[in-house]
């Protein structure tokens, strides 16, 4: 078709991962412009409610998109389903970022969860996980999740590893008042059928 560019998103909405950032943060702020730019431009195809399911010889994708929501006729000649075979110059895969586990002992309790999980609960699906939360990290990122916490009313503790966080999210935790206790650890979590203790 002479494209430049042509974006598979299976979610309804762009953004992968960005979609969890606070609305009106820097990371919103930029999504929305840069899908703007992109939705502006003649020679971008976005295939919203799409999934590749396999790369083949040549850049050939194979991609089924699913019709939006009651446009599916088939009196009309609309498709509940449409596979489409595209054949691109290059392929950028753009799958997000993984987060990797903190490994503990018993980590894989119930409510044992990724930070990311737990954003995605609260901003995506307005599910609080827990009225009392422990949030354990290394890094910056996970002070996302606590402030998300921390807004939808959980009571938050936090343990980083590090012996002095530094970064404007864990600075913005500090100033809400959100206890943290820096250069820790968690080993262990006990329970059954949930988290009890941590040591």
């Amino acid at each position: 078709t002479g494209l430049d560019v042509m974006l598979v998103e299976q979610d309804s909405d762009f953004g992968g991962s960005l979609l969890l950032q606070a609305p009106g943060s820097a990371w919103d702020q930029w999504r929305i412009a840069a899908l703007a730019q992109l939705r502006a431009s003649p020679r971008v195809q976005m295939l919203q409610r799409s999934t590749a399911f396999g790369l083949y010889d040549g850049h050939t994708m194979g991609v089924v998109e699913l019709a939006a929501p009651g446009r599916h006729d088939p009196a009309l000649g609309e498709p509940k389903q449409r596979l489409r075979t595209v054949r691109f110059g290059a392929v950028v895969m753009a799958c997000g970022a993984i987060e990797r586990p903190l490994v503990f002992a018993g980590n894989d309790l119930p409510g044992v969860m990724l930070a990311s999980a737990v954003t995605t609960y609260i901003r995506r699906y307005a599910v609080l996980p827990g009225q009392r939360a422990v949030v354990f990290t290394n890094n910056d990122m996970a002070y996302d999740a606590v402030l998300a916490l921390h807004q939808a009313g959980a009571q938050v503790q936090v343990i980083d590893a590090r012996s002095q966080p530094v970064g404007d999210l864990s600075a913005r935790a500090r100033a809400l008042g959100i206890s943290v206790l820096a250069g820790h650890v968690v080993v262990q979590a006990h329970g059954r059928m949930s988290v009890d203790s941590l040591q």
